[in-house]
């Protein structure tokens, strides 16, 4: 992908405050406060506007609901791994995505990750979803927030996470330690397998332990976006109580 989309104001106005250097142009097809004050930004920091209809903004975003305003940005830069642990905090919060495919998903995870203050998103870069417009969309200005590390061998990443006492668990519907008895206020990576099929084999068994969300009603697991956010939370509670927060991204 040469370029990435992205529409909306609020994940326009992060991307200019964020990482404005990957901004290419700005499209606007509305008038208003809100879209006069990102044009403003975007000629301070000399970046191009152009003025289209909100037909062309569609047909070029792929999205009706794009708000009046898009940015193109240079393709997405994933985060390496290496350059990742070498700058980690102590006591990191983790995520790692084994194959997770839906877009919708991935994007709520980003979300999910910038509100609680995770520290990176582990993803192999095969048979995975990849940071796309509709991934973007859906993150809503978190993009950006979370650095998102892409791996060629997710077991060999899960070994490096170890090596640096990272605690790696792994989500599972199926098995009895529940994530509230652990002790999540050390380094924790938090494995979230494929919204079908869940943790393949090898990653099942290069996880330090399994847990499951406890249920309380008929329904036998969660999404996994969902099962994300509830671990992030959790995650973010247990800190909180302990005092340890310096831990995470403020």
């Amino acid at each position: 992908m040469k370029y990435l989309w992205i529409s909306g104001i609020h994940p326009v106005e992060e991307a200019l405050k964020l990482n404005p250097e990957a901004v290419v142009e700005v499209l606007v097809a509305r008038e208003g406060s809100v879209i006069e004050a990102i044009v403003e930004d975007s000629r301070r920091l000399n970046i191009p506007v152009k003025k289209v209809s909100p037909q062309s903004l569609h047909k070029i975003t792929g999205y009706k609901n794009h708000q009046g305003v898009a940015a193109r940005l240079e393709s997405f830069h994933y985060t390496d791994l290496d350059d990742f642990l070498e700058r980690v905090p102590e006591k990191p919060g983790l995520l790692i995505l084994d194959c997770i495919q839906d877009p919708q998903n991935f994007g709520s995870i980003l979300r999910s990750a910038a509100f609680f203050g995770i520290n990176g998103i582990v993803l192999p870069e095969y048979r995975s979803v990849s940071v796309t417009p509709a991934v973007a969309k859906v993150a809503a200005g978190a993009l950006g927030r979370v650095p998102v590390i892409r791996v060629k061998n997710l077991s060999r990443a899960v070994t490096a996470l170890k090596e640096k006492e990272i605690l790696v668990i792994g989500l599972d519907a199926h098995t009895e330690c529940s994530i509230y008895d652990l002790d999540l206020t050390v380094g924790v990576a938090f494995v979230i397998g494929n919204e079908h099929s869940g943790l393949r084999r090898k990653t099942r068994e290069s996880c330090d332990t399994l847990a499951t969300i406890p249920r309380g009603g008929p329904m036998e697991s969660l999404n996994a976006a969902v099962s994300a956010a509830v671990a992030c939370a959790e995650l973010r509670r247990q800190r909180l109580i302990s005092g340890r927060t310096g831990v995470l991204q403020k």
